[in-house]
């Protein structure tokens, strides 16, 4: 939670980038067949930091 908000940290397949987006602006979801590994060495936090 950063400023009052979730923020989850995904990955876009369509741009093969991390992407950041404020669960209370999310409309849908679709469950899509492609998968993500986390890598071992993720820092979310700091990562979170750098898309906000």
């Amino acid at each position: 939670m950063r400023f009052g908000y979730w923020y989850p940290l995904c990955h876009s397949h369509r741009a093969d980038a991390v992407r950041t987006y404020r669960v209370d602006r999310v409309k849908s979801v679709e469950l899509c067949p492609e998968s993500f590994a986390t890598p071992d060495d993720l820092d979310p936090a700091t990562l979170l930091e750098q898309h906000l």
